[in-house]
Parts: C-alpha cells; structure tokens; sequence
C-alpha cells in the first residue's frame, strides 16, 4: 500500500510496535467482569427453581460425570464432520439404538437412518417434509397435481375410535399422512396407534389411500419401551413410517437434543440429503440447522451407556410411582378431579401370554399406559410455594375443563412429592388439622397395601353387621409402620 506524502512511515512504524498485543485485562476491566457478574447474579437468581418445576417436561437434572463430558466438549460443532469424527460416531449409535429400542427392520449389516436436532419440533418437521416429499414424488409419477397436501392430527389424549370417523371424513388423496401423539402434553395418555392402524387398513382397501403414520414421541417415545413394552405403537406398526423424541425431556440430557429416526432409508426422498465439503470433508446432512452443538449427543450416548435398559426402566418405575403417589392422594383427598391415566388400575388385560416382559417391581401391566403426568383442577396456590405448576384448558371437545399439569421427572423424590401433597392440602381454604391428617394416613394405607387394605375394611364391615352369622372381630395388637 502507498502511503500519503504527509505520513511519516518510520513514525508511523514506531508506534504500531509499540502497541503490544493484550494478554491480560487491566485491573479496570477485571472490575467492569465481575461487577456485571455480580448484577446479573441477583436477577438469575430470582427465576424459578429447577428442582421445583413440575411444568416442564424438559429434564432440570444432570450428574457430575456428565457435567465434566458436557465442558470438555461445549465448543464442538456437530456439522464438522472431518474435524469431529467421533461425534458423527456417537450420533449414529444414538440412532442405532433408538432404531432397535422402535422395532425397525434394520439388519445388523445396515444403520438406522435418522438424525439429531436441536429439539423434538425441529424432528417433527423434518418428518413432515419428508411426508410431503414422498407424497409429491408419489405424484408427478403418476402425472397427478401435486398441491394442496393435507396432514391430519388425532384429538390429542382423549381420542378414541368412536372419533375415528372424523379422521375418515378428512382423508382424501391429498392426505399425506397422519400424525399421533405417544403420550399427550395434556394429560399424557398415548394415542391408539395400532387400532387406528388397523381402520387405515380397512380405508386403503375402499378407496386406495396408502396413509402413512407418524408418531410423535417427543416425552412417550422414551418412556414406552422401557416400561409399557406390550404396547405397538413403534415401527412394529407397519404404517410407522417416521418417530421423532426428545432427548432433553426423559431421554435425561440437557436442553438442546432431538431424534428423528425413519423406518427405512426409501421413506427420507433424495431432494431433502445434502451433500456438503467446504469443511474439508465430504458430508451429507438432512437436518434444518448446520451449526449445532454436538455435546449434547455425547451426552445421550453416555446415558445410555450408564443407565442401559435396566437403569431407565428404573427410573421411569420410580416416576410413574410417585405420579401414581400424587394421583391417589389428589383422589383421596376428593377436593379435585384426576384426569391422567397414569393411576388407573386395570383388572383385566389381554395381550400375548408369550410375551415375557414382568421383572421385579414393574408392575406395569397393571395400570393404563400414559406418561408421569398428574393433570388436575385446582387452584393457583402452588406458585405460593415457588412450585411452578401450568394451568391451562385442555383441547377443543373439552375446552370446558381447566385444570392443572405436574410433570413427574427424575429428580422429583417421594419427599418432595409428599411436600407437594402438603402443599395442596394447604391449597384448600377450611381444611382442618384433623383433615389434613386423615387424609394423608389413608393414602399412605392405600399406597402401601396397594389398595388391598380398603378392600378388606369393607368385607369387614360387611361381616361386622348384625345377624350375619359373624362376630366382631378381635382387636390386633400389631405395630403400626408410619411412613415419613
């Protein structure tokens, strides 16, 4: 570069060597860090406690093994295939298992075909595009107008067949696919994936329709395998084309991670795979976002590395156990209206006898499937307690109902619950001591005698009536267990 006849290039020179570069901050900037740090720590401070939000499904939980992973490895970039090689390992056996844990017919000479996203809504569109694309190709084949496809959505948590018919109506040649809920937001009861399935057949069969199936398993898709294995919902549904979840929410990583994982490579078209190299490397992509962090991948391959089957499974029993433990209460106590699913008992059940899936304390088979979700009426004293609960209405057919949400996650222990039960007590204007008490002791006899013990006062009773050819029967002098 020429420099101006009035420069003074040696002048010039001197000074820019004398402008050293900075390897440390002045005293004055250290102050202006820890000064905003310090503003700033007050503000953060105020916001809710993780531990204490039962309105989020995403998981408010992480161990220490998995903190250090997490900070060894929060500047890697997913999308750098070349750099990051073991990343794109990971991700892949993350896919690999999530394909076997759905049923997929993959062979153990062919991967899984999917993707990691920044989050379940991101999977889901991902799986909507590639419906659509299917759908379109399907039709410039056969020389057939392309526009206007439609995508149908069940009712939420509450469908059942009878509302069959209003899917019936909707489907037309257009439709190019149907999306079910594994376990709803509102109530966290699954959809019948399988029964509706099976009419979708019946409908093909009138009227040529192929409708294919995908399942949003955004909180459901993790839970269901492990512990409502007798449900087919998964890729054992043949018009399972597609599955999205959430690896943040109980697949227990930090917020930041979803799965989309397709039946088979054909059902992800070709115009939606991108094939990149000016990192350096020849890659090919699907996914809606480039740059993405890729510690939270690691952080599922190490949850499933730790926890395997049996550890989730264990975890998901004690949820579920302490949403039953809030349900029951909540039914005892007879000021609200349990509307999940999770704590109804089933007396019957028909399924394959062959299918061996009972292991010591999963006593699964017993209780309607749904997510551990506890959704109720009641009122807004929750917050009081810095409990960060959800109210809301719940879907168009019953938007009459407003009720209340808690979401039962891994680090909701059974003494927090029993604070929340306590809280809810309190909750309720007029309540007495005596109250209060009665209540929680014929919970804690219900839960623990799993509801024999109820039935057994009331033959009691009925054998304690007058002229009944019974006596009354003898006091006992056991000690009584009381649970804290």
């Amino acid at each position: 570069m020429i420099l101006s006849s009035h420069i003074d290039a040696a002048q010039l020179q001197g000074k820019l060597f004398a402008k050293t570069i900075k390897t440390k901050l002045s005293k004055n900037e250290e102050y202006i860090i820890e000064y905003n740090s310090n503003r700033e720590a007050p503000n953060i401070g105020s916001d809710g406690l993780p531990t204490l939000n039962f309105a989020s499904f995403v998981n408010t939980n992480s161990k220490p093994h998995a903190e250090k992973l997490i900070n060894s490895n929060i500047v890697k970039n997913l999308a750098d295939n070349d750099e990051y090689p073991s990343l794109i390992e990971c991700q892949q056996r993350c896919i690999n298992i999530f394909a076997n844990l759905w049923n997929a017919p993959v062979s153990e000479d062919t991967s899984a075909i999917g993707t990691a996203t920044t989050g379940s809504s991101k999977a889901i569109m991902l799986a909507g595009l590639a419906m659509k694309k299917t759908w379109q190709e399907k039709r410039n084949k056969t020389g057939k107008s392309n526009e206007n496809p439609n995508i149908l959505m069940a009712s939420v948590a509450q469908v059942a067949l009878e509302k069959f018919a209003q899917i019936k109506k909707n489907i037309d040649e257009n439709t190019i696919g149907i999306l079910f809920i594994m376990g709803s937001t509102f109530t966290g009861a699954p959809e019948p994936v399988e029964q509706i399935s099976n009419l979708l057949d019946e409908v093909q069969k009138e009227t040529g329709f192929d409708i294919p199936i995908h399942v949003d398993g955004a909180s459901g898709g993790f839970v269901a395998p492990f512990f409502y294995p007798h449900l087919k919902w998964d890729f054992s549904v043949p018009r399972v084309v597609s599955i999205n979840t959430s690896g943040h929410k109980f697949g227990l990583t930090t917020a930041g991670l979803g799965w989309v994982i397709w039946r088979e490579a054909k059902y992800l078209p070709e115009s939606l795979r991108f094939t990149l190299d000016y990192l350096g490397g020849v890659e090919e992509t699907f996914g809606l976002n480039f740059s993405r962090p890729g510690f939270p991948v690691l952080h599922k391959y190490y949850n499933f590395l730790t926890f395997g089957k049996e550890g989730y499974t264990k975890k998901f029993v004690s949820c579920l156990s302490n949403a039953r433990f809030l349900s029951q209460f909540l039914e005892t106590a007879e000021y609200y209206e349990v509307l999940s699913s999770e704590r109804t008992k089933l007396y019957t059940r028909n399924h394959d006898p062959n299918v061996s899936h009972k292991k010591k304390n999963l006593d699964s088979e017993n209780y309607m499937p749904g997510l551990p979700v506890v959704a109720f009426r009641f009122s807004k004293k929750f917050r009081n307690r810095q409990y960060v609960v959800p109210k809301y209405h719940l879907t168009s057919d019953e938007q009459e109902k407003k009720i209340l949400r808690v979401v039962v996650k891994d680090n909701l222990s059974l003494a927090l619950s029993h604070d929340a039960v306590l809280t809810a007590l309190d909750a309720r204007k007029g309540a007495t001591e005596l109250e209060r008490r009665d209540i929680v002791y014929k919970l804690l006899r219900n839960i623990a005698s799993n509801g024999v013990k109820d039935v057994k006062e009331e033959q009691r009773k009925t054998m304690d009536k007058p002229r009944n050819g019974y006596h009354k029967h003898k006091k006992s002098y056991r000690g009584a267990c009381l649970i804290y």
